[in-house]
């Protein structure tokens, strides 16, 4: 079972991408 530290770090990840894409696609 994965601990809490990592789980947050996987969500802080996936709302990086989340960003991330978003942005590109107002660029485009």
């Amino acid at each position: 079972m994965a601990n809490k530290t990592e789980q947050v770090v996987l969500r802080a990840e996936n709302v990086d991408r989340a960003i991330k894409g978003l942005t590109a696609q107002m660029y485009v």
